[in-house]
């Protein structure tokens, strides 16, 4: 049996989209919120198998803290796929713009942190120039001090009427703080109105240029610069005029132009030299930049 429910919260109740779930098996706590920020709890007794989707919304990010010993799930983000095993106080963080997919078979329960784009936007106010905030995600990890923050929490979860409002507000600051100093940072406005810093750009393109046969993760490349892959995807197409998918392409064309013009490799060669899977992809990719088959550009250019 497969049931299926949205990977948010409302207080004290299942969100929209999860009333074919069994009330049993899967439980929300209470949920408090300050600002940009809110926590809730979220268990599962295990006893059906759980498909949870996380279609991207743009809401902001994830913090997902571990409260039992052991807890299995296969992870699903864009198109990279694999089990994680969650121990007691590990984590996951995910931006809420990226797609994400997770299937369970395991009991889980977890305390869940939503922060708003608009809650760390409040936090960069404070440094002298505008700023935007970038956090890697993470699938699963071992973290010396969101745990605890998130079980300071608690007791505020189980007794929301007896809740010191500026305490919840200050520990709530204190992780979003350590987010932003451990797994990410604030990003310079100028240097981002869509578009990738010169750093990030260069970043991108290096790690573009040293995959072959199409091994590009772009997952991968978006973490190394510190933002979602769907972020990355349209500040690289705005900076550069192409997709990362077709700025490669085009420096394999390039390439291959260059050998065309000055070596004596076959076409074959040239494909291979060059990264094309094989000849025929090269000639297809070739005819679609230049309007030419290989061998008549060839000749034209001797």
């Amino acid at each position: 049996m497969t049931t299926s429910i949205q990977d948010c919260a409302t207080a004290s109740h299942p969100p929209p989209g999860a009333g074919d779930c069994p009330p049993a098996a899967l439980r929300f706590g209470e949920r408090l919120q300050h600002g940009g920020a809110s926590v809730y709890r979220k268990s599962y007794d295990g006893a059906a198998r759980l498909q949870i989707p996380g279609p991207s919304s743009g809401a902001g990010f994830l913090l997902g803290v571990s409260m039992t010993p052991e807890h299995r799930r296969r992870i699903t983000r864009g198109e990279l796929a694999g089990l994680h095993l969650f121990s007691q106080g590990d984590i996951y963080l995910r931006d809420l713009e990226d797609p994400y997919a997770a299937e369970v078979d395991a009991p889980f329960d977890f305390t869940l942190l939503e922060f708003s784009r608009d809650f760390f936007e409040a936090m960069a106010d404070e440094r002298i120039e505008p700023a935007t905030v970038a956090l890697s995600p993470v699938a699963v990890r071992r973290d010396p001090v969101l745990p605890h923050l998130a079980c300071a929490l608690l007791p505020s979860l189980a007794r929301p009427a007896e809740t010191c409002a500026l305490f919840v507000e200050q520990i709530l600051v204190a992780m979003g703080a350590y987010l932003v100093h451990a797994y990410g940072g604030f990003v310079p406005a100028q240097t981002q109105p869509g578009l990738l810093s010169k750093v990030h750009e260069e970043r991108a393109k290096a790690m573009l240029l040293s995959k072959v046969r199409g091994e590009c993760s772009i997952p991968d490349i978006a973490r190394e610069c510190n933002m979602s892959a769907s972020y990355f995807m349209k500040a690289f197409k705005k900076t550069t005029g192409q997709t990362p998918h077709q700025w490669m392409l085009s420096q394999r064309l390039a390439r291959a132009q260059d050998y065309l013009r000055n070596s004596t490799l076959s076409l074959a060669e040239v494909a291979t030299t060059c990264d094309f899977y094989d000849q025929s992809h090269f000639n297809r990719v070739f005819i679609q930049g230049t309007g030419m088959s290989p061998g008549v550009w060839r000749r034209q250019a001797a």
